[in-house]
This record gives structure tokens, C-alpha cells and sequence, in this order.
């Protein structure tokens, strides 16, 4: 995308986003449409953490959104922080409590098994791991994951540091391109793997979220950060696909191998182990 901020004389400022091609292509494999975007962007305002959408067009992705006034997105670092830590879980704990439907359901599980049979097939990029293991694998915890009785909520999908705008009035999500109805524990997930935190962080974001009435959560948090990893994989090396610049495709190859690597280091820890140990016996 290209975005720009607009500044007008009386109507105030706006931030208009503009896509660089036509509509992503990873979203129509994958089911995500535009229309889901621009009901969730709604209800996230209506909800008070995201900003106000004033145009959005359906049919290209171009959007146009109030400017809130900020003081940057969140760092990895900054996530540190134990008062930012907590605005942060807490604006995920609003969502996820709220009485809100989103528009669609965010189905990880078909979406990582869509995308390893898509790049098994096509072999993009020359990728060189075995993606029929990845296709087991995925499809073993989801086997899991389906006999908890997950109660699904409305979910960001793609909580990174870089996706929370800081402001005087408190935290706000921007990007709700993979939004939608899922289990809370991926947003958690996803939050714990771009802010790369340890156990004790992870333990101490789940203290601040406060959900004791849910058992299974921490376990669900620890496996969900391999297959979050693995999203950000195939994500990264969709890109690749369709970028012209050398240096560009060098960056993405560089930052999909290490997500890879990351996934498989998370596949092999004790912790993932336990957790998966753990949902199996329920």
C-alpha cells in the first residue's frame, strides 16, 4: 500500500490508503474479502479503538480514515514496558469481550492448510522444506484444537507492535485486514511472537488479560505462536511472488527463512510440547 496523510483547511486531516496493485491476491486464495475489512474497520470505531473510516472502496481496497492523532506505533521494545504492555492487552481484552459479530470468520487452520498445498504445488520461491510435513502438522493440531469447544470472538488477526497507535486518549488498532470472528488466544499469540517475549512475559500479558475462567488458554497461546510464525512465513514469501525489485525479493526471502526457522525452533521447544501434551488429554 501507499499512504498518505491529508491535511485539509476545515474538514481536519484524513489518512487515505491507496493499494499498489489490484486486490491481494493472497487474500481471494485464502477467502479474505474486502467487505470484511470495511464491516470490521466499522465496529472497531463503534468500539473505540479503531479510527473512523469516512470512504472505502470495495472493489479495489483504496480507504480513507480519519487521522488520529498519535504518538507513533509501538516498537517491539516498547512492549517491555509494563504500562504499555497493559494498554496494549487490554485494548485486545475490549475487543475480544465485546458483543460485537464481525463480519466473517478468520479460520487459521484452513488458511496455513490452503497455503502449504498453494506453495507445495507451485513451489514458489524454490522452497526448499518438505510442505506435505507442514500439511500434517497443521492438520494434527487442528484435530486438537477442534474437540476444545473454542468460543470464537472478534479478533485483529494481525496484532503486531507496528498495528497499536499510541495516543493521549489510550491505545488504538489500526490494519483490520485480516480481521474477524477467531479464538482470542491468536491475538495473544500473535502479540507475544512480534514482541518476541518470554515466558515470563507471556505470563505476565495473560495476568494483565485476566481470563481465569479460561483453562486452556496459556497452551493455546503456546502452540498457536509456531503456526503464527508459519503464517508470517507464507505471508512473507507470497510477497515475494509479485515484487519486481532484486533487493526487495532478497529482504523478503531473508525475513521468510528466519520466520521458518523460528516455527521450527518453536515445534521443537519443551513448552510447545507440554502445551500440545496437554490439549490432547481434554
Amino acid at each position: 500500500n501507499l499512504t498518505y496523510l491529508i491535511s485539509t483547511y476545515k474538514k481536519g486531516q484524513f489518512v487515505l490508503r491507496l493499494p499498489k496493485a489490484g486486490p491481494s491476491k493472497l487474500k481471494m486464495l485464502i477467502g479474505r474479502s474486502l467487505y470484511g475489512e470495511y464491516a470490521n474497520s466499522r465496529q472497531a470505531y463503534l468500539l473505540g479503538i479503531g479510527a473512523k473510516l469516512r470512504y472505502f472502496d470495495l472493489f479495489g481496497g483504496a480507504s480513507l480514515f480519519e487521522y488520529i492523532k498519535n504518538e507513533g506505533t509501538l516498537e517491539k521494545n516498547d512492549l517491555k514496558n509494563v504500562d504499555v504492555l497493559t494498554r496494549a492487552v487490554v485494548t485486545l481484552k475490549k475487543l475480544h469481550s465485546s458483543k460485537v459479530a464481525f463480519n466473517c470468520n478468520a479460520n487459521m487452520f484452513r488458511t496455513l492448510n490452503t497455503l502449504a498445498i498453494f506453495f507445495n504445488s507451485e513451489r514458489a520461491g524454490e522452497i526448499s522444506q518438505d510442505l506435505e510435513v507442514v500439511i500434517k502438522i497443521v492438520r494434527k493440531i487442528k484435530r486438537i484444537f477442534d474437540r476444545l469447544d473454542i468460543t470464537l470472538a472478534p479478533c485483529h488477526g494481525d496484532p503486531n507492535p507496528n498495528n497499536f497507535l499510541k495516543t493521549a486518549k489510550g491505545m488504538y488498532l489500526i490494519d483490520w485486514e485480516y480481521s474477524g470472528n477467531n479464538d482470542p488466544a491468536w491475538d495473544l499469540a500473535f502479540l507475544s511472537v512480534g514482541g518476541e517475549f518470554d515466558r515470563e512475559q507471556d505470563l505476565l500479558m495473560m495476568k494483565i488479560y485476566g481470563n481465569q475462567k479460561d483453562k486452556t488458554l496459556f497452551e493455546r497461546i503456546a502452540v498457536y505462536k509456531a503456526l503464527v510464525q508459519l503464517w508470517r512465513f507464507f505471508w512473507a514469501r507470497f510477497q515475494i511472488k509479485y515484487i519486481d525489485n532484486q533487493a526487495e525479493k532478497e529482504r523478503f526471502l531473508d525475513m521468510s527463512l528466519r520466520r521458518y526457522n523460528d516455527y521450527k525452533k518453536i515445534l521443537s521447544s519443551d513448552e510447545f510440547k507440554r502445551a500440545l501434551d496437554a490439549l490432547k488429554q481434554i
